[in-house]
């Protein structure tokens, strides 16, 4: 696990590595839909609220695509929204500009990742909870911020062990300026073993691509 900090609070990356096992070939297809609500709190009230609508795909090659279609509703704002597509088979994973057509190469893993966690045993005494009718694990999200030597508790995730999938999850960071800053996701509408339309993870034929050393055009997306 990747940990980042910016912009006042904290962001977590999971880029989950390894190389492909025999006995883990592929992945199991999912497109679903998504649901992100972000709250700034201030002395226990929400001063501010957005809640982001998307989509997710992978592919059995656990490639991974991801885009918001609508904030607060509005489809025409989400045009501006940062898309996301992790690949595989590079571990690279790039944000998406849809208006300018330009994929900007963002973070590296160490190797592919496979499907599976990496101790069963631990995930099978977690509590089981379900989201859209699937079961999944409640795994507790800590968290360490920069200047600190202890771990912060920030909410939990609920994981399927058996599709390799985040469902859901709840967390709370602290901000530098006493707010808080609460995300919740989680999907629906998930259809397992769908194989979403391989021309979503087609980089080359829908983006002009910007790797790391390349720079950005003015303007780019935040690295975030």
């Amino acid at each position: 696990m990747r940990l980042k900090y910016c912009g006042g609070f904290a962001t977590i990356v999971l880029l989950f590595a390894g190389n492909l096992l025999a006995q883990y070939p592929h992945f199991v297809p999912v497109i679903a839909k998504t649901r992100v609500t972000e709250e700034t709190i201030r002395a226990g009230k929400v001063i501010k609220k957005e809640i982001k609508e998307g989509v997710y795909y992978r592919s059995d090659d656990g490639s991974i695509f991801r885009r918001i279609t609508s904030i607060d509703g509005d489809r025409q704002a989400a045009l501006r929204a940062v898309g996301q597509l992790w690949d595989n088979h590079t571990a690279i994973n790039y944000h998406l500009d849809f208006i300018r057509r330009i994929a900007y190469e963002r973070e590296h893993g160490p190797g592919p990742t496979q499907p599976r966690v990496s101790d069963p045993e631990a995930a099978s005494k977690l509590p089981l909870d379900s989201v859209d009718g699937i079961g999944c694990r409640v795994y507790p999200v800590k968290f360490m911020k920069p200047g600190q030597t202890g771990l912060e508790d920030i909410g939990q995730n609920c994981r399927s062990v058996k599709y390799y999938l985040t469902l859901s999850w709840d967390k709370t960071f602290k901000m530098e300026n006493g707010d808080s800053f609460r995300t919740v996701f989680r999907m629906f509408d998930i259809r397992v073993g769908a194989e979403p339309d391989p021309q979503w993870f087609d980089l080359q034929g829908n983006f002009k691509v910007y790797g790391q050393q390349q720079g950005q055009p003015q303007g780019g997306p935040p690295n975030r």
